[in-house]
């Protein structure tokens, strides 16, 4: 199979962080590059219209109705910083294989599937060679890397947003 390294262009909303990305052949269409909408106060947002590993493109289309308008009064507006702080997310290709965590931290296949919600044998599948290999799932992933990330940081977090992230409330 043949794959391409792709230069993302300056303006995309994951430049701040990466400037090109692999794709395999089959993973490659013809699309627009990308499409502008007009806020109502005048603003412009150019929004990614490509597919990333089998994800479908922003819809660019909302609903028109609401499904219960009485609980909705206070919402805050999702202006062109709000949209670009949710592309940022969706297009964070955060990521941690399980054979890499497994690696470096002194952990469990228990451990592994605690902190990917996953039962034991998914994770030992995810250790398997040949017929009983079964992949993580991109979800899991992230589950690693965030937790990598906090096992490497966690003293650098302060509390305030510790509590905000991880309430129980």
């Amino acid at each position: 199979m043949v794959y391409y390294i792709i230069q993302l262009a300056p303006d995309s909303p994951s430049a701040a962080w990466v400037t090109t990305d692999t794709a395999a052949e089959a993973d490659l269409q013809k699309i627009p590059d990308t499409v502008e909408l007009n806020e109502e106060n005048g603003d412009s947002y150019r929004y990614p219209t490509h597919s990333r590993c089998g994800i479908p493109p922003l819809s660019l289309h909302c609903p028109t109705g609401r499904y219960n308008p009485r609980r909705r009064h206070n919402l805050r507006p999702i202006t062109q910083r709000e949209q670009y702080i949710i592309d940022l997310y969706c297009y964070c290709e955060l990521g941690m294989t399980p054979k890499r965590f497994y690696a470096k931290w002194d952990v469990t296949y228990e451990q592994l599937s605690h902190i990917c919600s996953r039962s034991l044998g998914t994770v030992q599948n995810w250790f398997n060679r040949g017929q009983g290999y079964y992949p993580p799932q991109p979800r899991d992933l992230r589950h690693l890397a965030i937790m990598d990330f906090l096992l490497e940081h966690f003293e650098e977090i302060p509390q305030s947003l510790m509590d905000l992230l991880c309430s129980s409330r």
